[in-house]
């Protein structure tokens, strides 16, 4: 085959790119099949179970289909083989909108608890083709069915959003809610979605509350100064200015509230429980109990003697999440709350991180002072946009379930010179740390059980650590870039802890490695970045991921000089919070994430140090593969779906998003590096079905989601027919929500007789 064939052939294959609707570009791949006469293969990533036809031309004017299609894609990527000629060839590649809309995003979530009974449903709709608008058909819980020709439902820019009447609400306290979507496209295809989430519970408090901030305390004559929280009292009406003598919280000490008045002592009597639903600094966020009252009549001073108590005392039962109700508080260096705003379901921060390009550090010996290795940072900057989401559920004063989530964009730079300048040495310095998250920059107020105010500290912590060794003298220019999409967190549902851990890395640009080196030494810098979403008095989870990066060279007598580059993100989770004081030991996960190797010299054989690995996952979660070789030289990549190439996969990792049935199979990757080509072992991806709810829940019924439990021995009372503990899958089920009455039981009875 002529190059100028081979050329028009693949120009041929991107000009048909333009109708896959951003699935990807088709690329031509020679042919590595021996037992087919074919000697290359078209090959464009595909959607499992989605129609593709394609056409081929040789005029670029007439167009014919080619045999055998359209054709169903069984996999992620679809091919066909074809014997290159004389004559050029052209192809298109057309994806057949044959699907209904698909919703890419839905609030609440499918499955989401603590949801409002008065919040609002919206759900963002898919298609290659358009949405019919007149299609859409919404039914919620026990709402009818409404289109949009029904006030109380719009469609905008892709979402549906439904919108109770201000007296209506969406179920009662503790009710699943079913929701069933059915829409259509403009070619008509029309399909159903359904999901359903849960409502907050009812709230049960102790009786003997007083919130400070609240309306009872406006009548009782509290005064609320101007300050950013104020505006919080708002929310339940006009704030009383003539209610009862005025009184204020004048401060707040760890074991102490001192109320300051003007004419008589506001009422308090020990054994009460207080909180603050309007703090002006962070240290007036409290849960206590009164043990003891002084009232210095002279000073006009009421000391209340407190102590602190868990959130989970002061409420029985009650459920509370990130939603429209969330509040922002930003706080400034002494503590004081500078603003307060509001969030809409995910709480979005600004670009939070700091930069130090340009900076210049210094190690010294402790003993003499001199200067041991010095670097000078052309880049360092880490910066992450997060997003986050999180509730919480109390039920028989213990918590049931938590949930707290952060996702995002993490970037990373480091680029230094770095100058050894004294032999012998070995050392480890913490180089930047910032102030611990102890006092972060954010709370959240996620929301209220009944009065009780819930809060949440959002800690952030970074520290900069350079661990070097040497023997001789060494000076060196190197560094590296990196991008990582996030997500990683906790779901806890009693007694069962889940980690959330999903990351998809770009490929690092690794700046070119320069050195003057003489013997042996070692340079690592890693930044220690964590954070905290912390429900105050209550539980949370701790992340800290670890991001390091370094060269190690080695030179011995008459040996050549070997060197490699390094690069590692590790992840650490932990749970927090006296909620799970009864967990012994807490569960942690930790995790390697990415980690590669870069030989610097002399040349290395090409070899892979981490092959990809086997998972399961449920239908609509998501998969990744990643691999790491030892080479002198950057290395391409190749991955490959049942032996055929995925086009436009050619990095270290292979990430799948929303995996159907089709995404099954083996994976592997072809590493290519100075010529040589070596395969991976192959992994393979299981797809579970997922336990989806059906269209409807029966009435009087609730939905018991599928999940793992302990079977066996657990209260170690040693019967032998239990067996050891050992952990089963259950699919979802119904259960009726209350007890069934004799009538019903006589006809199950009469109907198993």
């Amino acid at each position: 085959m002529n190059p100028r064939n081979f050329f028009l052939q693949f120009a041929g294959a991107l000009a048909g790119a333009v109708t896959l609707f951003a699935q990807g570009l088709p690329a031509i791949f020679p042919d590595e099949d021996p037992q087919t006469p074919a000697d290359h293969r078209l090959v464009w990533p595909a959607s499992p179970g989605q129609r593709y036809e394609v056409r081929q031309s040789t005029d670029l004017r007439t167009w014919t289909v080619v045999p055998g299609f359209p054709a169903v894609a069984t996999g992620p990527a679809q091919e066909l083989p074809f014997t290159a000629g004389s004559t050029p060839r052209f192809f298109q590649v057309l994806a057949l909108d044959e699907q209904s809309p698909t919703v890419a995003n839905q609030s609440p979530r499918d499955g989401g608890f603590a949801v409002r009974r008065s919040a609002s449903v919206a759900v963002e709709l898919s298609d290659a083709t358009g949405i019919d608008a007149a299609s859409l058909q919404l039914t919620v819980g026990t709402f009818a069915p409404v289109s949009t020709h029904d006030p109380r439902l719009t469609f905008t820019n892709g979402v549906l959003t439904f919108t109770p009447a201000s007296n209506a609400m969406l179920g009662a306290y503790g009710a699943t809610v079913p929701v069933t979507l059915v829409a259509a496209d403009l070619l008509g295809n029309r399909g159903t979605n359904t999901w359903s989430f849960a409502l907050e519970l009812e709230p049960q408090i102790v009786t003997n509350l007083f919130v400070f901030g609240s309306p009872p305390a406006q009548a009782s004559g509290q005064r609320i100064g101007d300050h950013p929280t104020a505006a919080l009292a708002r929310r339940h009406g006009p704030v009383l200015q003539n209610a009862g003598p005025p009184w204020t919280l004048e401060s707040v000490q760890p074991d102490r509230l001192v109320l300051a008045y003007t004419q008589a002592a506001p009422a308090f009597a020990a054994g009460t429980y207080v909180c603050n639903h309007t703090p002006a600094t962070t240290d007036e966020i409290f849960y206590r109990k009164i043990s003891s009252v002084s009232d210095d009549v002279a000073g006009k001073r009421l000391t209340l003697f407190t102590v602190e108590v868990p959130l989970e005392e002061m409420i029985e039962e009650g459920s509370v999440g990130i939603s429209g109700e969330s509040v922002i508080l930003e706080t400034n260096p002494n503590h004081r709350i500078a603003r307060a705003f509001k969030v809409d379901g995910n709480v979005t921060f600004p670009r939070v991180g700091w930069s130090l390009d340009g900076s210049k550090f210094t190690l010294k010996d402790s003993k003499t002072d001199f200067d041991l290795v010095s670097f000078t940072t052309e880049e360092l900057h880490w910066w992450l946009t997060l997003q986050l989401q999180g509730g919480l559920e109390i039920n028989a004063w213990r918590l049931k379930r938590f949930e707290a989530v952060s996702s995002g964009k993490m970037e990373f730079a480091a680029v230094a010179q770095v100058d050894f300048l004294l032999a012998g040495l070995a050392l480890e310095k913490t180089l930047f740390d910032l102030p611990k998250a102890s006092e972060p920059k954010y709370w959240l107020l996620l929301g209220t059980v009944g009065p009780v105010p819930v809060y949440v500290s959002l800690g952030f912590d970074v520290r900069l650590k350079a661990k070097a060794e040497a023997k001789g003298s060494l000076s060196f220019h190197w560094g590296m870039r990196q991008e990582v999409d996030s997500a990683f967190g906790v779901a806890y549902t009693a007694p069962e802890v889940r980690w959330v851990r999903e990351f998809r890395f770009t490929e690092p640009e690794v700046v070119p490695f320069t050195a003057n080196l003489n013997l042996e030494g070692s340079f690592k810098l890693s930044l220690e970045p964590e954070l905290d979403f912390l429900v105050y008095g209550l539980a949370g989870v701790s992340a800290g991921i670890t991001t390091s990066g370094g060269v190690v060279f080695e030179a011995g007598t008459g040996q050549p000089l070997s060197g490699r580059l390094e690069a590692d993100v590790d992840l650490d989770l932990k749970l927090a919070g006296p909620a799970f004081d009864w967990i012994k030991p807490r569960p942690e996960a930790s995790v390697n994430l990415w980690a590669d190797r870069w030989h610097l010299f002399p040349k290395a054989v090409l070899a892979f140090t981490a092959h990809p690995g086997s998972q399961t996952v449920n239908i609509g979660g998501s998969a990744q593969f990643t691999c790491a070789v030892a080479t002198t030289e950057t290395p391409g990549y190749q991955w490959f779906h049942q032996g055929v190439p995925l086009p436009g996969e050619r990095g270290r990792t292979l990430y799948l998003p929303r995996v159907k049935a089709g995404h099954a199979g083996q994976y592997h990757v072809r590493a290519t590096a100075g010529g040589t080509s070596i395969e991976s072992e192959h992994a393979t991806l299981t797809v579970r079905a997922a336990t989806l709810p059906p269209a409807g829940i029966p009435a009087g019924m609730a939905i018991i989601p599928a999940g793992p439990f302990q079977m066996g021995d657990t209260f170690n009372e040693r019967y032998t027919d239990e067996g050891p503990v050992h952990t089963v899958q259950v699919s979802a089920f119904f259960m009726d929500k209350n007890l069934i009455p004799r009538e019903q039981w006589l006809d199950v009875y009469a109907w198993a007789l």
